[in-house]
């Protein structure tokens, strides 16, 4: 555990930047999404093209932010389980 916390405090561990996908599914998703991007960009004019680039930016924004609190919110459920564990072995 020691390990983990030093790592943690000296900045080597970044979840978000750190981890990638490796599941054929998530490949699979992820070049279809690609060829539908691709295929649609290419119908629009430059200004579309642009307007429509920082939609997707801003998309990609509120995911961050979600994804943020989701990760927090679940270590928070199994920190409190972890907690209700040794409470009951305690009793």
């Amino acid at each position: 555990m020691d390990k983990i916390l030093q790592d943690l405090y000296e900045g080597r561990i970044y979840p978000s930047e750190q981890y990638s996908p490796t599941t054929e599914h998530y490949k699979k998703t992820r070049e279809e999404y690609q060829k539908h991007y691709d295929d649609f960009k290419s119908k629009l004019d430059d200004t579309l093209a642009k307007e429509f680039e920082n939609i997707l930016r801003e998309k990609c924004d509120v995911i961050d932010i979600e994804l943020s609190e989701m990760f927090t919110y679940g270590f928070k459920i199994g920190a409190k389980m972890m907690i209700e564990i040794l409470q009951e072995n305690n009793e």
